[in-house]
């Protein structure tokens, strides 16, 4: 089952028990219904499939195909205020589903509706979702715009219909957010939208590109390398990147009296696919070397006639990180 699935509110907090529910964000998605006693102790009651798809264990904003914490997103099963309906997002085919809430909690499917977003590449984005009772309206949050908010009018029974009205989370500023979450303030004036970390602009901010590498860069040094271990061989890690990546290169071990000592490599996700990641100590600190394979810098403005690289060297997350590139971009 696909981790981190989204969970609504207990039906009571009385210290008599309730309900939980959550999503699995399976393929063919379904809801887990529990009772919660008293004493906090959980027990399964019921799946019930949505009729809609997850997104499996594909993780949609950062395109890996397998990846811990594959549905990214928070408020995908909610309760109507009146506890008569449960709606849940299926993330994989950008649908919602309603379901009637009856005795003990138990779960009947009633409708499942297209967002109206439509599905590119593996999956969609349908992250989150927010009720209006007053206006009995859904409000669908979607990573991927620009249209991140999707309107659904929910009838007196249950029933979705999906609405025309479409709004994007960007703004002139900030033109590739990437939303996870919708909350309505108590009033339902207001509807506040979470996003995450942009990783559209990785190709085009360097300062963008530095964050995300410093990211892997204090993973890697600091989980990885300590719990899963790297090779520091030099002939290993030049035939991984050889049948990796294709590349037939040299990796120095250290530099004479450099104080850089080779700690190991390893293959590194970002948001186009893989990525060459050497670790080296400097003086007993961390020191990271990232190859992106198919990206070059634009060429250096200011320089007429001569083809040079615009090098960058920008700090960030607390590290001073350099970018440059070995070919002319196209």
């Amino acid at each position: 089952m696909p981790k981190d699935m989204g969970v609504s509110k207990e039906m009571s907090m009385n210290g008599r028990g309730g309900h939980l529910y959550m999503q699995t964000n399976e393929v063919k998605n379904a809801i887990i219904h529990y009772h919660r006693s008293a004493t906090g102790t959980l027990t399964e009651v019921e799946r019930v499939a949505t009729g809609g798809a997850g997104s499996g264990t594909f993780k949609p904003i950062s395109g890996q195909e397998s990846a811990p914490n594959s549905f990214e997103g928070a408020a995908s099963v909610i309760l109507s205020p009146d506890r008569k309906f449960l709606f849940a997002t299926n993330g994989g085919d950008n649908s919602v589903s309603s379901f009637a809430v009856g005795a003990q909690g138990r779960l009947a499917l009633i409708d499942t509706k297209p967002t109206g977003n439509a599905v590119e590449g593996k999956s969609g984005t349908a992250k989150s979702l927010a009720y209006s009772p007053s206006k009995d309206m859904l409000y669908v949050v979607h990573s991927f715009g620009p249209d991140h908010i999707r309107l659904m009018s929910v009838s007196s029974d249950g029933r979705l219909t999906q609405r025309m009205e479409r709004y994007t989370a960007n703004t002139p500023e900030k033109p590739h957010r990437v939303p996870t979450m919708g909350v309505l303030s108590p009033d339902e004036k207001f509807l506040l939208v979470g996003t995450t970390f942009v990783y559209q602009l990785t190709d085009r901010s360097t300062r963008v590109l530095a964050a995300e590498l410093t990211a892997d860069h204090v993973k890697c040094f600091g989980v990885m390398n300590t719990l899963l271990g790297t090779s520091a061989d030099r002939v290993t890690i030049e035939n991984a990147m050889l049948s990796t990546f294709g590349w037939q290169m040299h990796v120095p071990e250290a530099l004479g009296g450099s104080g850089l000592e080779l700690v190991g490599a390893r293959p590194c996700l970002y948001a186009k696919g893989k990525m060459a990641h050497l670790m080296y100590r400097h003086n007993g600190h961390p020191v990271s070397v990232f190859m992106i394979p198919n990206m070059t810098r634009p060429e250096n403005p200011g320089t007429p006639g001569i083809p040079g690289i615009k090098d960058e060297v920008v700090d960030v997350m607390g590290h001073e990180a350099t970018v440059w590139s070995a070919g002319v971009a196209p």
